[in-house]
């Protein structure tokens, strides 16, 4: 299993019509042949005017299929047109999820798609910049040290991953709260944690550092 996570930065006149215009049209478009629809959301933090897509696929082979299925949709051309006047920059990362990933892992807990109240979370997507060599080391101190902390305060695990292009040492995670201030308090209360501290300190050495985007999901993600 991969997933493709498709960042798109749009022009700010035209960042909320065209949200308007992908609920209404495009993302029928892309469900039909993009794989699995796993999120759309919208960048909350960093950049800003910026949605991020997530779908998955079974292999690489079957997202050429899916891809060339895409370009051959005669409404595709339409959407592209659209979509073309809106967007700044576009930019496709490949991910797999780790065997002790929540979102297809091979753990038997899968993670809360959405809220039975249908509120909507927010999501934090954390990218470890994971020295040269080290990508191993980082997994491992994940699966056996900081994960039982990571459920022990965090509301909810979504996904642990790999990247096999581009920055290929690197690991993301991904956690869903109900609140950024939820996201702060129990940030907080996981980094006083006295094991935790322990645990952090051995991944700092092995990273050159974290980056952290905040997203909101759209009323239609299948994540929310």
């Amino acid at each position: 299993m991969i997933i493709e996570i498709r960042h798109y930065t749009y022009y700010p006149s035209e960042f909320r019509p065209f949200l308007k215009y992908y609920e209404e049209e495009g993302f029928s478009i892309t469900s039909r042949h993009l794989g699995e629809t796993v999120g759309i959301m919208t960048g909350i933090s960093g950049i800003a005017n910026r949605t991020f897509q997530f779908f998955a696929y079974k292999s690489y082979e079957h997202r050429l299929e899916c891809r060339k299925g895409f370009l051959q949709d005669p409404v595709k051309q339409n959407f592209t047109s659209v979509a073309d006047k809106a967007i700044i920059q576009q930019e496709s990362i490949l991910i797999e999820p780790t065997k002790f990933s929540p979102l297809f892992g091979e753990k038997s807990e899968k993670p809360l798609m959405k809220k039975e109240d249908g509120s909507l979370r927010y999501f934090d997507l954390t990218t470890f910049h994971v020295k040269s060599g080290r990508r191993q080391e980082v997994l491992d101190l994940l699966e056996k040290k900081l994960l039982p902390l990571y459920k022990k305060y965090l509301s909810y695990e979504v996904g642990y991953f790999t990247r096999h292009y581009g920055e290929t040492d690197a690991v993301l995670a991904m956690w869903g709260f109900d609140s950024e201030q939820q996201r702060m308090d129990q940030m907080k209360e996981l980094e006083n944690d006295p094991e935790y501290q322990k645990e952090s300190t051995k991944l700092y050495a092995l990273i050159n550092g974290r980056e952290s985007q905040m997203l909101q999901p759209t009323t239609y993600s299948p994540l929310r």
